[in-house]
């Protein structure tokens, strides 16, 4: 899947955040619930290459 991955820049400060982006190849884990399971969380973004 590919996603933009976004990064608070190291000086930046609320209300004037400022981010630093990325695009890439990633799969995505997602945490699941209840019968029937549905999607319930964001788990974490893995590496596709492995």
């Amino acid at each position: 899947m590919h996603i933009t991955d976004c990064r608070l820049t190291s000086n930046s400060k609320y209300p004037n955040c400022s981010y630093r982006t990325s695009q890439m190849e990633r799969s995505i884990v997602v945490a699941c619930e209840g019968n029937p399971y549905v999607p319930v969380h964001f788990d974490a973004s893995v590496d596709s290459s492995t």
